[in-house]
């Protein structure tokens, strides 16, 4: 049986989960754009908490580390909004 001490320390350690405002801002993209790379599958990997989209910290990061060194000219992945 887990003791109580056990449960909260876990908890502790579990990663902050993002609303898709967070992400965006971060990104500095339109909530529109994030929506269509959620639908396309080219944005940043995220998760279904009951109905609500959320994104892991880590999951951010490591987006962001594969869109460096795209180049100037390919600042958002494909499907971008404009």
């Amino acid at each position: 049986m887990t003791s109580g001490i056990e449960k909260k320390k876990r908890n502790l350690d579990m990663e902050r989960l993002l609303i898709p405002a967070e992400v965006a801002s971060a990104l500095r993209v339109k909530l529109d754009t994030l929506r269509i790379w959620r639908n396309r599958g080219c944005g940043p990997v995220y998760v279904h908490v009951g109905r609500l989209c959320r994104y892991r910290e880590s999951d951010v990061a490591v987006f962001i580390d594969r869109c460096e060194g795209e180049g100037r000219d390919d600042e958002k992945p494909t499907g971008t909004l404009g």
